[in-house]
């Protein structure tokens, strides 16, 4: 951190943390809009803890985990983003962590 500082200064270090946790929030919120994907926290700083679990779906935990597990290969092979996952509250979920400043 406090070589980041040093080399983008104080005012662009804290414009860098500011833009990411807008971003984290826009997800949340876009997340929580869309009725296939289930925000499994709320968003803390810049993670983002999901999945997709769509509402009209009688799926149940193991095949919701296994095609959230596709998700995640498909995003890591197919993609420039990158995605990782945990277990929260004994649900598989995306994770997405905010953290480059030239995220948009």
């Amino acid at each position: 951190m406090w070589m980041s500082a040093q080399i983008l200064g104080i005012s662009a270090f804290r414009e860098s943390v500011d833009q990411s946790l807008i971003l984290a929030t826009q997800a949340e919120s876009y997340i929580l809009q869309n009725a296939n994907l289930e925000m499994l926290h709320h968003v803390v700083l810049s993670v983002i803890c999901f999945r997709f679990a769509p509402a009209a779906s009688n799926l149940d935990e193991s095949a919701i985990e296994e095609i959230n597990r596709i998700i995640l290969a498909r995003l890591f092979w197919d993609n420039e983003s990158f995605v990782s996952s945990t277990m929260l509250h004994g649900k598989f979920a995306l994770r997405v962590c905010i953290l480059n400043y030239k995220c948009t």
